[in-house]
């Protein structure tokens, strides 16, 4: 039967029964988020609902492919702002992150890193046009980085149930699953943080998942207030993404001899269009090849960095690491 060989179901709840195209609320089973798909001229009809009152991320579309990303502490305040005139005019439909109850509420912390990897996501998959403040990461450890990387893949599959590619496809499907570092295979007692449940029971052997061609990663650099996104290229080359943000000239540790070799590749970029100024920073509005990985590293952070170290996959895994792993 078709549901029987169905893969991840999504849940929807219409706020208002009697108007199936109002909105509505839409979750997964054991997701602790739900995504609230709410059109512009019915967003005054959630002002006393609790979950609004909180922290989330949001998400805005209109004008056929222009999207917005934010995150607010009481979204539902930053949403009436965003409809008030003096607002942002584009919009039609906004969908907001919220928790499912309040035990499962995000912090403020978790909003903003969450709009930073959507932000990241969007730009590199390039199907809405963004136009906006580039969202800052804020440190955290790698156990709760895994945790984000969770809630974020919920966050892209119920945008995809809703019809807003803005993040591109997810990574897993019936086929292909997310394999984590262990597969289910003895039983032990584990506290999950992933349901509502406070503890259950999971299966866990130090299996490794198989690993994907290293041209197929995405890697991260955050390095002097820049935010790079690229990919490892054959060879030595790396290719840096339309989206990388590049970081503060102000404080580089370059020698003059390298300051003057960046400065003219700089000014190379901007005159033919591959960088722009947006928003007193410089951001890459076309994908650009350099010859080696310390070259995009050093480029894109504006000062010397170790580009094997600097570039980093969305779980903090370094690009060296998978250099060692193929050697």
């Amino acid at each position: 039967m078709l549901k029987e060989n169905s893969g991840r179901r999504v849940h929807t709840c219409f706020y208002d029964d009697s108007n199936p195209n109002g909105i509505k609320i839409v979750e997964m089973r054991n997701s602790n988020i739900q995504a609230v798909f709410i059109p512009r001229p019915l967003l005054h009809q959630l002002k006393d609902e609790e979950e609004l009152k909180r922290p989330a991320i949001y998400f805005l579309f209109g004008n056929g492919r222009e999207a917005y990303i934010g995150e607010a502490a009481k979204v539902y305040d930053r949403l009436k702002q965003h409809a008030s005139p003096s607002g942002k005019e584009f919009w039609d439909v906004a969908v907001a992150i919220v928790g499912k109850n309040s035990s499962n509420d995000l912090n403020k912390m978790d909003a903003q890193n969450l709009e930073n990897m959507a932000y990241l996501i969007a730009m590199e998959a390039n199907v809405y046009n963004l136009n906006q403040t580039i969202p800052s990461f804020q440190e955290i450890d790698q156990f709760h980085i895994n945790e984000l990387n969770r809630i974020f893949e919920d966050i892209r599959f119920l945008l995809g149930s809703l019809d807003f590619p803005l993040l591109g496809e997810g990574h897993t499907n019936k086929e292909e699953q997310i394999v984590p570092n262990s597969i289910v295979e003895e039983e032990v007692a584990v506290n999950t943080y992933t349901s509502n449940e406070t503890e259950r029971t999971a299966v866990q052997t130090a299996v490794l998942p198989e690993s994907k061609p290293l041209a197929d990663i995405t890697f991260y650099l955050s390095n002097n207030d820049s935010k790079g996104i690229g990919k490892k290229m054959d060879g030595k080359s790396f290719l840096v993404c339309k989206g990388s943000v590049m970081g503060d000239f102000t404080t580089t540790n370059f020698p003059e001899n390298l300051k003057k070799t960046h400065e003219d590749k700089f000014y190379d970029l901007l005159a033919s269009g591959v960088i722009e100024e947006k928003e007193d920073c410089y951001v890459f509005v076309e994908d650009y090849l350099f010859d080696t990985v310390s070259a995009a590293g050093n480029f894109v952070a504006r000062t010397r960095t170790s580009g094997p170290s600097v570039w980093r996959d969305i779980n903090g895994k370094k690009l060296k690491e998978y250099d060692a792993q193929s050697a």
